[in-house]
């Protein structure tokens, strides 16, 4: 008789109670079949009126305690370097989920995440596959979607403020002045902040609120106002300590918006030549660094470029081989 190989029972029984637990959660789960590329699926995130967000994470399982290394409170997952650049590189994230058969518990990690960020896999012992984990699991896309309606996304925007008052910012400031090219996308750089409240603040110097700016980069995304890149944001500011930069497109609620402002204005204010929602420029600034570099590169150009052409020369010269 035909033999059942045992690592695809251990392999099915993973897939079924990933499936389960993920169903339990209020996701979408997708099975590929036959896929053996680096990820196992697709799940979709369901808001919490039941809606279908749209927005999709890849999935990747491994069953059996062997795949898991104790670490402390950690455990360590070790994986070949073409699977390390596949998730890398993979368009959207990449939730690695390992079903430990020792305990039942299936522990979840954003692969494409800590791949760029550290370059290990190390996944905290805490990170079990469950409902109370569901914005811990959701973390490093910004959390669980919340589509609010446009009018209520406006009043929390004009109505947040940072609680220092050297820092007299708002959501809706910061919303509006970071619009640029034709309005169509939004910039957001720590200047642009200290910008605004410098025009606000009747003190002779301003703070600076990180925590703010950080809630307001959580909200564009947890509202889904524009593109932005939260993975890039995540890694700026809770491993380089950094505030995020980023130009990101609007999405359609972002520009839904942006025509609620616009009609509001025409509401509430006089005509004037200059429009609320109108863009701004942006540029690098390029300073005495920038042209030390751009010298440096020439340099290394010509040289690159003699040594090609020089290269070139000698095997058009070469003589034929008998």
């Amino acid at each position: 008789m035909t033999k059942y190989i045992n690592n695809n029972k251990t392999e099915r029984i993973g897939v079924h109670k990933v499936a389960l637990i993920l169903s339990e959660m209020g996701f979408i789960f997708r099975e590929t079949s036959n896929s053996d590329t680096g990820v196992d699926g697709q799940i979709e995130e369901i808001d919490d009126k039941y809606n279908a967000t749209g927005r999709i994470m890849a999935v990747q399982i491994k069953s059996g305690s062997s795949y898991l290394y104790d670490n402390g409170n950690k455990w360590k997952f070790y994986v070949d370097e073409a699977h390390k650049n596949y998730w890398r590189l993979f368009p959207i994230p990449v939730m690695l989920l390992i079903h430990n058969s020792n305990d039942g518990n299936v522990y979840f990690i954003d692969a494409k995440y800590v791949l760029n960020a550290t370059g290990n896999i190390d996944i905290p012992k805490k990170n079990v596959l469950c409902e109370e984990n569901k914005e811990e699991f959701l973390k490093t896309i910004g959390g669980s979607l919340k589509y609010s309606d446009i009018e209520s996304v406006f009043l929390y925007m004009l109505k947040k403020r940072s609680y220092d008052i050297s820092f007299p910012v708002s959501f809706l400031e910061l919303f509006i002045s970071g619009l640029t090219n034709l309005c169509n996308d939004l910039f957001f750089d720590v200047s642009l902040s200290t910008d605004i409240a410098e025009v606000n603040c009747e003190l002779s110097g301003t703070s600076i609120d990180h925590e703010f700016l950080w809630e307001y980069i959580k909200f564009i995304v947890k509202e889904n106002l524009a593109e932005i890149n939260f993975h890039a944001c995540l890694n700026s500011y809770e491993e380089r300590e950094i505030q995020p930069r980023f130009i990101a497109p609007l999405t359609f609620r972002g520009k839904q918006l942006l025509d609620y402002i616009t009609q509001l204005e025409k509401q509430h204010l006089d005509e004037c030549d200059i429009s609320i929602v109108c863009e701004s420029f942006v540029r690098l600034h390029f300073d005495y660094y920038s042209e030390k570099r751009l010298k440096r590169l020439t340099k290394l150009q010509s040289l690159l470029l003699a040594k090609m052409e020089k290269k070139e020369k000698n095997l058009h010269t070469r003589p034929a081989q008998k």
